[in-house]
């Protein structure tokens, strides 16, 4: 029996269009920390940082990336 593949929207740069132009992050949350990373519009890193898995570290990571400009 074959498996077929769900595919989801597409490469990221669908996403950075001019109306909806702004920095991309992406989040690796492994069990203890959230390891995060802000990457601009022409795909540049911006930064990157850790935080706790926890209410006040999500909130923290938010606020972090939101420091670097507009989220897309």
């Amino acid at each position: 029996m074959r498996r077929t593949q769900k595919r989801g929207p597409g490469p990221s740069r669908l996403l950075l269009t001019p109306d909806h132009a702004g920095n991309v992050v992406g989040i690796d949350p492994p069990k203890q920390t959230l390891n995060a990373t802000v990457v601009d519009p022409g795909g540049g890193i911006v930064a990157s940082e850790h935080f706790k898995v926890s209410g006040g570290g999500h909130r923290a990571l938010e606020a972090w990336a939101r420091r670097f400009g507009q989220i897309a």
